[in-house]
């Protein structure tokens, strides 16, 4: 972890860029609609948005959770690696916690269409009804790299102590990233009615970051 005053730089610009996307979000009408991830088939959906979703937040609490996150395990992971390899490792770990996010995705809807199509005869829905499943889900945050983050901090420095409110003693960050991932599996199994939070995403971020710190370990890049 870090203080204030000895912010990396990667993770300083990251915090700004962030605040930037959400101040413009705040002033600009149809800013959000524009940048967050919609799926593939949504007809929202532009490439671009794989990108720039990872800079978006749904709302101040979304934005201040995960900013404090970045804040907190950013520097020490970056000055471990480096600026350069921790741009790529924050923006790879933000694309492998999207691609697994929309494989969820894109089997949760196709679990949704079929039950509401079985016993129809092929052609009576189409594929245009099949993309307006898609058209009200969106992705948006920084919290699959944040989680990526969360494991290669647990990784690099598996045994540093941290303090958490629902803990009341120090917990080593290698448990800590262990009962995130378990949490967040549970959680996105259970498929509760009304969790807009993108479980598998979080998990996709720290298996992703997990891998890429081995591979650099075993190749001796970092």
């Amino acid at each position: 972890m870090i203080d204030i005053n000895n912010i990396a730089p990667i993770t300083k610009k990251l915090i700004i860029l962030n605040l930037i996307f959400f101040g413009l979000k705040s002033f600009i009408p149809g800013f959000e609609e524009n940048f967050v991830l919609y799926a593939h088939q949504a007809p929202q959906f532009e490439p671009y948005q794989l990108l720039t979703h990872m800079f978006m937040h749904a709302d101040l609490g979304h934005l201040i959770s995960n900013l404090f996150g970045i804040f907190m395990f950013g520097s020490s992971v970056e000055y471990r690696l480096g600026d350069k390899k921790f741009l790529i490792f924050y923006l790879v770990t933000g694309l492998g916690a999207t691609i697994l996010h929309l494989l969820v995705l894109n089997w949760e809807v196709g679990d949704i269409f079929n039950s509401w199509t079985s016993g129809f005869e092929n052609g009576i829905i189409n594929e245009y009804q099949f993309a307006d499943l898609f058209a009200n889900v969106n992705m948006q945050g920084a919290s699959g790299a944040l989680f990526g983050i969360l494991a290669a901090f647990a990784t690099l420095f598996p045994n540093q102590k941290l303090f958490i409110l629902i803990f009341p003693v120090p917990i080593k960050a290698k448990i800590l990233i262990l009962i995130y991932a378990v949490f967040e599996l549970i959680s996105g199994l259970s498929r509760i009615p009304g969790d807009n939070i993108a479980h598998f995403a979080h998990l996709g971020g720290a298996l992703v970051g997990w891998l890429i710190i081995l591979e650099w370990r075993k190749k001796h890049l970092i």
